[in-house]
């Protein structure tokens, strides 16, 4: 299964990994599941910026992965905390 997650949130307040994710996302097409990104305010909560997007769009990468159970996962695309 691969999976594309353009999440910029955890970057801070700039959207360039979500335009390099775009760019991943034109070249495999149809072949990867994308995680839907959250439409929640960039406020910070526990100083984490963007906390709430991250959150949900944390629990959706799980649910699209619990759903799926692949046998093998390969992500692209996010800040640093995608590989939670």
């Amino acid at each position: 299964m691969l999976i594309i997650n353009p999440q910029w949130q955890g970057s801070g307040f700039t959207d360039e990994l979500k335009h390099g994710a775009a760019a991943i996302k034109a070249y495999f097409k149809d072949d990867l599941t994308e995680v839907p990104l959250s439409n929640s305010e960039l406020t910070t909560i526990n100083n984490i910026k963007g906390y709430l997007p991250l959150l949900e769009q944390t629990e959706s990468f799980h649910q699209i992965i619990a759903a799926a159970k692949p046998a093998k996962l390969a992500t692209m695309g996010g800040d640093c905390a995608i590989e939670i």
